[in-house]
């Protein structure tokens, strides 16, 4: 039986392969070590993406795919956004 893949999904692959490997990332990261020390959940958010990019090599991905960082960003913030924003709010209630 063959697979037929298309464009897309030959973009997404390689991310989705690293989804473990950038999860632990994001977990070692400052901001999501000390998530209070930033005023704002997209504050955190900010952060947290920066940190990340400037870690991350993207030697991985295809060079023709146009804005890496924000594909990759996407589909994290798809996978584990709830994830992100209930660690975010669990850390930092407001008492």
């Amino acid at each position: 039986m063959k697979y037929i893949i298309t464009e897309e999904q030959n973009t997404k692959l390689p991310i989705v392969r690293r989804l473990a490997e950038i999860w632990q990332l994001i977990q070692h990261s400052y901001p999501w070590i000390y998530p209070c020390d930033y005023f704002s959940f997209g504050h955190f958010l900010i952060s947290l993406r920066l940190e990340m990019f400037e870690v991350l090599p993207l030697d991985w991905i295809d060079s023709d795919i146009e804005n890496a960082t924000a594909v990759v960003w996407d589909i994290v913030a798809k996978v584990y956004g709830d994830k992100i924003k209930e660690h975010y709010e669990s850390q930092c209630k407001e008492n």
